[in-house]
């Protein structure tokens, strides 16, 4: 038999329940991969908690060894006992919901020979750390296991009389042994026992695997145990935590695999890759343009951008990619006189190439741009772009280089009358590659002001969107080794994407006005085509991929499976719907010249599921039956005259 230990656990990082989603894309762009703790939902099944899990849109989940399962499995508990079809299928169900499954816990032996059946389990549900709490006799024999079946141990830190208790005893234990064995720092544990919690994460830095976060409420008289309560409304000291882990070895190698940066590619390994050892990214980004600029017939420019592998801007500002130099050259004719029908012409010729910083062209691209105003100041805007030499870095999610064929960008805007009391307004853009990817989006709309006390305005958004080499996934064979090599999946994607954007703003006197936003929106996308990466930097189509045999593809439970046997490789079916209402009210009162009052509500709902829903009519229903998220926020200023 199995001891489970049943204390207090609620979530590998708990905090994030309270927080909106806005943080949680912060986190992730920032290295933190954030997950539950199944044991926050030890009142439910197993399938529940995923369930729970997903719409909390957390990707990641350790399941505590006794949790029942439900559903079809009924009252069968996670533990090395499961057979091999029920352990295949929980997988499958966790992948379906777009959830891993990357370790177990809090486990203690019963008895030193259950240890190879618990990482022979964890092996088969491709647990990436078992957290524990290993007996001290068993420490050689643990450090052995972790080492053949490449799984990390994270000791857990439950209160006296466990033997870890506090992180002297940890480092004492594991003093001298494999860098695979470090802790699960349970924070609230830390401060029921006395200790600083900031101090003890200082203490084990380095040897962090894991984090139980959690925030407990003040010690009460007459109360054994201080009990957990919502992040940052007890007595931890949270800010100081998340500062003091942001330089730690383990965050600063999840920012070098972040979507940034992505150091584990292999078109960098000969001037970058992943140092588990840095405990700091240093870099520079920046522009600099000269060039005439002004009412003369003829203006030009040369500007140079760079970003350098390292530079973060660290939540400052939006930064998508890094590893980048650029240049870009730009002459403009300016046509000021009338000329037949038109008030003014513009014709604008760019160039612009691209390099990382091994020395790579990634991009070249040559633009022309027509601007123009009629004699009844109707307007346009038209921009043509063809590109070529285009490898992206980003495709395969850190994987190899993908090469893109050529391909004409088309942008084209026309505007009616600005001044006039209705203006109509059209947009589109299309993306033609010579391989057959296309992507269209048109946005007609209208703005109307009635007088001086109303304005209102609507856009409609369309796009279609048809991808041959789309990214669905990364996969493994199931009987996959630390040696064996990761596989990346991409199909043939169809999407479509409908939006509605609606303005209104209501000037009740000069100093009270009134501002409505609404945006309704709709994705879908149905995958087929599934092929693998290949020769991704081929000048030939073809040869960048292999297609999978439709004889060799099965599906289930949501779930593809290339192969068969051990060499099957599992992902999940990339099918999707996203639906999304935003909306904000604001109300503004200009109290005194220059100082202002403002009352604001936001309203979301926001979903994605995992198949396909054609159409916007079925989206829009599913769109206002989904919960709702509501911000209230008041912000005042005052206008010092000294």
């Amino acid at each position: 038999m199995i001891r489970h230990i049943y204390k207090i656990m609620i979530a590998i990082v708990c905090c994030l329940l309270a927080i909106p989603t806005e943080a949680q894309t912060k986190a992730e762009k920032n290295g933190w991969r954030l997950g539950m703790q199944s044991y926050s939902f030890h009142l439910f099944p197993l399938t529940e908690a995923l369930d729970k899990t997903q719409e909390l849109g957390l990707k990641y989940i350790e399941i505590y060894p006794g949790h029942k399962l439900g559903g079809k499995w009924g009252d069968k508990v996670f533990d090395f006992n499961l057979d091999a079809q029920t352990q295949k299928e929980i997988k499958e169900l966790a992948a379906s919901k777009g959830i891993k499954i990357v370790g177990t816990g809090v486990y203690v032996a019963e008895k030193s020979s259950d240890w190879e059946k618990m990482f022979k389990f964890a092996k088969a549900m491709d647990l990436e750390f078992i957290t524990c709490e290993p007996a001290l006799s068993d420490w050689d024999l643990v450090e052995k296991l972790s080492k053949q079946y490449n799984i990390k141990i994270s000791v857990h830190n439950h209160p006296q009389p466990s033997d870890y208790w506090k992180p002297e005893n940890l480092l004492k234990a594991i003093s001298g042994r494999s860098q695979s064995l470090g802790s699960c720092s349970d924070v609230g544990h830390w401060r029921r026992e006395g200790l600083n919690q900031i101090d003890c994460l200082k203490q084990l830095k380095g040897r962090i695997i894991s984090l139980h976060f959690k925030d407990i409420a003040p010690k009460k008289a007459g109360e054994n145990e201080q009990h957990d309560v919502i992040w940052g409304t007890g007595i931890l000291d949270v800010k100081g935590m998340l500062s003091s882990l942001h330089g730690s070895a383990g965050a600063i190698t999840a920012l070098q695999n972040s979507v940034a940066h992505y150091y584990q590619r292999a078109s960098s390994a000969d001037y970058l890759g992943v140092d588990p050892t840095r405990r700091s990214l240093t870099g520079t980004g920046g522009y600099v343009k000269v060039g005439r600029k002004g009412n003369a017939k003829w203006n030009f420019s040369e500007t140079f951008t760079w970003s350098s592998p390292g530079f973060d801007l660290n939540d400052m500002g939006y930064m998508k990619e890094t590893d980048y130099l650029m240049n870009e050259t730009e002459i403009m004719y300016r046509q000021t006189d009338i000329w037949k029908i038109f008030r003014y012409n513009a014709f604008t010729l760019s160039q612009k190439n691209m390099w990382n910083y091994g020395g790579t062209p990634f991009s070249n691209n040559a633009s022309l741009r027509w601007q123009s105003m009629t004699m009844n100041r109707y307007e346009w805007d038209v921009k043509e772009t063809f590109a070529w030499n285009w490898l992206d870095s980003r495709l395969l999610r850190g994987g190899p280089d993908v090469r893109f064929g050529s391909y004409f960008l088309t942008s084209a805007k026309f505007n009616t009358d600005k001044a006039k009391r209705m203006m109509f307004m059209l947009k589109y853009e299309g993306d033609h590659n010579f391989e057959g990817n296309r992507f269209n989006t048109i946005s007609p709309s209208l703005t109307f002001r009635l007088g001086n006390h109303v304005y209102l305005s609507g856009q409609l958004d369309y796009a279609w969107n048809t991808d041959e080499m789309q990214y669905v996934a990364t996969t493994s064979p199931l009987s996959s080794s630390s040696l064996t090599p990761y596989y990346y999946v991409m199909g043939h994607m169809d999407q479509k994407t409908y939006g509605l954007t609606l303005k209104l703003q209501v000037n009740v006197t000069p100093d009270i006005s009134i501002q409505f936003y609404g945006a309704p929106f709709t994705s879908i996308a149905k995958y087929d085509d599934f092929k693998l990466a290949a020769d991704t930097k081929s000048h030939t189509f073809e040869n960048r991929f292999q297609r999978i045999d439709p004889d060799h593809l099965t599906y289930a439970d949501g779930v593809y499976t290339i192969g068969e046997g051990a060499g099957q490789m599992p992902f999940r079916n990339p099918d999707f719907r996203f639906n999304e209402f935003r909306s904000n009210l604001v109300a503004r009162w200009e109290y005194l010249p220059g100082s202002t009052l403002y009352f604001v509500w936001e309203h979301r709902m926001s979903n994605r599921d995992n198949w396909y829903s054609s159409g916007w009519g079925s989206n829009l229903d599913r769109m206002w039956g989904l919960p709702a998220t509501n911000t209230f926020m008041i912000k005042m200023n005052y206008w010092f005259n000294l």
